[in-house]
């Protein structure tokens, strides 16, 4: 499998990345030390994770040029000045002049009500601001990312996904993820324990792959359940 997902722009996001989600300070600093480590290409940050900054000084004193950034606009930030202002502060956080990828962190605005037809027209503002910053060469491209792909931790234990594991000689972790690469998808994982970090790495999830049958007992696992936040009632 190669390991860039081709976008329609010609820009190469990596498959496998690092999520950064609940992680500051001196941990997160060395989580992305490790990934790198491990040619884990792609770093996913967020206004509202609050680590931008440690990430930034993470990544200078490792440089890699093929670094792949990605950080998110959060609920209080979207409508067209917010959402201008704020992808400003990104690029300064981060100290660049561009950003790989910014993505509308959650469809909904902060504290509006899920039926509010404001939601609506502040997200169309906001994907407005993030197709001039690209036309600008601001950031490179716009795209959805999923994530939570281990199910907040919960389906590391699932039968059919330990017993898939087994067959495949791989952790849950490797199958779930292995299973979201197979659907087309990249993947995020989140991980401050260095070994979790190398078993989530290209050469651990794109050197196998699941097989047919294997992907189709995944495939009906799903009993609608959702992991984080439900987006399916905002207008």
């Amino acid at each position: 499998m190669c390991q860039h997902i081709r976008l329609s722009n010609d820009v190469d996001l990596p498959r496998v990345g690092l999520g950064t989600f609940r992680s500051n300070g001196p941990d997160v600093a060395a989580a992305v030390t490790q990934a790198l480590s491990n040619h884990i290409e792609h770093v996913d940050t967020a206004s509202i994770y609050k680590n931008e900054l440690d990430i930034q000084r993470a990544l200078a004193a490792r440089p890699v040029a093929s670094t792949f950034v990605t950080s998110k606009l959060s609920p209080y930030e979207q409508g067209t000045e917010k959402a201008a202002e704020a992808c400003e502060q990104i690029l300064t956080r981060l100290q660049t002049a561009s950003i790989d990828l910014i993505l509308i962190h959650w469809p909904g605005v902060a504290k509006l009500p899920l039926t509010s037809p404001l939601h609506a027209q502040l997200r169309l503002q906001t994907w407005r601001v993030l197709e001039d910053f690209y036309s600008a060469g601001r950031h490179n491209n716009i795209a959805v990312v999923a994530y939570s792909s281990l199910g907040m931790g919960d389906l590391l234990q699932h039968p059919t996904v330990m017993q898939i594991a087994t067959d495949c000689q791989r952790t849950s972790a490797q199958v779930l993820l292995r299973w979201g690469l197979q659907q087309g998808c990249a993947v995020i994982p989140k991980s401050l324990n260095p070994m979790h970090i190398a078993e989530a790495s290209p050469r651990e999830l794109l050197s196998w792959e699941l097989n047919h049958q294997q992907m189709k007992t995944l495939d009906g696992m799903n009993d609608g359940q959702k992991y984080c936040w439900d987006p399916t009632s905002v207008l």
